[in-house]
């Protein structure tokens, strides 16, 4: 089974710009995902702690012996990101192209709608609990992890998150739940690729939908993002974002 490092950086202190800021707030803080409260409810803001980029499709072979494969997945500091998909940058790689890249010969996004994927550390936990310790951190293949221990899975997600780079905010919208497939149930349940879809892998699929694997979405316009940078959300006021658990 192929493990993937957690890279170890330090959180970056960034600076929060002044368009963040929302007049007769109120401050408030649950299991490290701080946030403030405006007219349409609770902002969160969380960290990013991994970036990567998946430098061929994840899925090989022919259905019904397709397999997932996360061995093309790669760990980098810091990504390009525009509507046409992500670039990974890493001074051992270069500009590497994410699959989803439309410009990627092998891209698995040819429209450009759904180029990059997002999940929080407390969705893989819930995974690990479930499947087991084989799913590290990033093997689902999001682009972006964030430090948040309540996870997103189950949850009703807002449409868009904004990132705050050093050029400034970038708005990550059109946020819906990144569909799972037979091939990632399988390799959840570490069962054979001869495996038939019978009803563990059914329950599989449903258990894992829903933002259980991340969310997609898109870019509405181009940045650098690096590790340690801020990310922010607007929950609407019902229901609460979780606590950490």
């Amino acid at each position: 089974m192929i493990e993937i490092p957690m890279i170890e950086s330090p959180v970056i202190e960034s600076p929060v710009p002044e368009s963040r800021a929302i007049e007769s707030r109120a401050i408030e803080s649950e299991g490290g995902e701080g946030g403030v409260v405006g007219a349409e409810g609770p902002i969160r803001r969380y960290r990013i702690v991994r970036l990567q980029v998946q430098t061929d499709p994840l899925k090989i072979g022919r259905a019904p012996l397709r397999v997932y494969d996360p061995a093309p997945i790669e760990s980098v500091p810091r990504i390009e990101i525009s509507p046409a998909g992500v670039v990974g940058l890493a001074d051992g790689l270069g500009s590497v192209l994410d699959v989803h890249h439309i410009d990627h010969p092998a891209t698995r996004d040819p429209k450009g709608v759904g180029g990059v994927t997002l999940m929080g550390t407390g969705d893989y936990d819930r995974l690990r609990a479930r499947y087991g310790q084989h799913l590290t951190e990033g093997i689902a293949g999001e682009t972006i992890l964030l430090d948040a221990p309540g996870g997103f899975g189950g949850l009703d997600m807002p449409s868009e998150f904004t990132v705050y780079t050093q050029t400034g905010p970038l708005l990550l919208t059109g946020l819906v739940p990144a569909e799972p497939c037979v091939e990632f149930c399988r390799f959840c349940l570490q069962r054979n690729v001869s495996s038939p879809v019978d009803d563990e892998i059914r329950r599989a699929m449903r258990d894992l939908d829903g933002g259980a694997r991340g969310y997609r979405g898109m870019a509405a316009g181009s940045a650098v993002i690096a590790l340690g940078d801020e990310v922010t959300a607007a929950w609407r006021l019902s229901p609460v974002p979780p606590p950490a658990r």
